[in-house]
């Protein structure tokens, strides 16, 4: 079977394009690339539909067509075949350099855009989640997921580019348990966005050309809703979406701290390293500056993790109870022998007087490792 992608199409399913190259009603082309034909129609918005393709050979491909011709959006569609096809890491789908599709059909100026990608065979995390009840990952998941994702992001963002829409929905499970990072429509190049930084600096008012693309509620951070996006708001989204799969409660049904603005989640994830936690919350922070630098951070911090290592960041946590010590019995010896006990405690207390009193510096005499204090510290 064979659809017409054309939107304007009334008869997109007939029957009869079966062996026709085009369209029997719009004249639309009926196949692409390499003899790739639109099978059936995955999902659909007011902007564009997603349609599986397959070759004769079995081959399988899905293309997105949008469903309007708008300027805006032909630009955005471009941009996101751009990057695709520079990026080749296996958390993005595969993009061939000419799979993007400009379509019309004969003796009409009407444009069809379109764009071929490998099709992913996997559900979103959000399906998948769904499935699940919602039931928090075990932190051996968490733990890979999070590296996944990092690594996908420090291969965007080693392009100069940053995704702006991380969410649950937005990420593919594939069967092997691997992850992909989805809808690239609002990717933007780094270099833009601080050029708009540097704008709005010199003049009042936000640059048009950031303003956000229907950022989504509860993972987007509040510079992104303000037009205002870097680098660092994939983490702030990449760390939303953790709360998401480690409390099985989507992050705006969380409150936040009247004069932080943090996140108050903590409390409903049970079971997972106080490290991880801290991290997560360190991704999250309201102030951009407060987050990690690049990804490189994270990912040092995911390793330490994994590999129970004492790092700075266990300082964000809260130590665990020590157990009362042991209360035991004194000896019989003892208790007959008081006056013996305190004369030997009496002579140790005054060995050690001296030893101070003529070794007083003796960490730095025998070279052992002493923490300076006061002012020495701060050399």
């Amino acid at each position: 079977m064979k659809l017409c992608v054309n939107p304007n199409c009334s008869h997109a399913d007939d029957p009869l394009n079966a062996r026709r190259d085009r369209c029997l009603h719009c004249n639309y082309p009926l196949e692409f690339g390499n003899g790739f034909r639109a099978t059936r129609l995955l999902q659909e918005n007011d902007f564009s539909k997603l349609y599986a393709l397959e070759s004769a050979t079995g081959q399988q491909r899905v293309l997105q067509i949008l469903s309007l011709e708008h300027p805006r959006a032909i630009a955005l569609l471009q941009q996101q075949a751009k990057v695709l096809a520079r990026i080749e890491h296996p958390g993005v789908p595969k993009v061939e350099p000419d799979a993007y599709l400009s379509l019309s059909p004969p003796n009409s100026e009407e444009q069809l855009h379109g764009l071929m990608m490998e099709k992913i065979a996997g559900i979103s995390l959000e399906e998948w989640f769904q499935h699940q009840n919602c039931q928090p990952i075990s932190p051996t998941v968490a733990l890979d997921w999070l590296k996944q994702l990092a690594e996908t992001l420090h291969r965007l963002h080693q392009n100069l580019y940053f995704h702006r829409d991380i969410q649950p929905a937005n990420i593919l499970l594939r069967a092997d348990g691997t992850l992909v990072l989805v809808n690239f429509a609002s990717v933007k190049e780094v270099a833009i966005a601080y050029l708009a930084f540097a704008r709005r600096s010199l003049l009042s008012g936000i640059d048009s050309s950031d303003e956000p693309i229907s950022p989504s509620p509860g993972y987007a951070p509040q510079e992104q809703a303000q037009g205002k996006s870097v680098p660092q708001s994939d983490f702030f989204a990449l760390g939303r979406t953790f709360v998401y799969l480690l409390t099985g409660s989507p992050p705006s049904e969380f409150s936040e701290e009247a004069t932080t603005g943090k996140l108050l989640w903590q409390s409903r994830a049970e079971g997972y390293s106080p490290a991880l936690i801290a991290l997560i919350d360190k991704m999250m922070a309201p102030q951009t500056s407060d987050r990690p630098h690049n990804t490189a951070i994270i990912l040092r911090q995911i390793d330490r993790i994994a590999s129970e290592q004492p790092s700075f960041w266990d300082t964000f946590s809260t130590p665990k109870e020590r157990p009362e010590p042991a209360v035991t019995k004194p000896s019989v010896r003892a208790t007959k022998q008081p006056w013996t006990m305190a004369l030997l405690l009496a002579g140790v207390l005054l060995f050690s007087i001296g030893a101070i009193a003529k070794y007083g510096n003796f960490p730095h005499r025998f070279n052992l490792p002493f923490p300076e204090m006061g002012r020495d510290r701060q050399r």
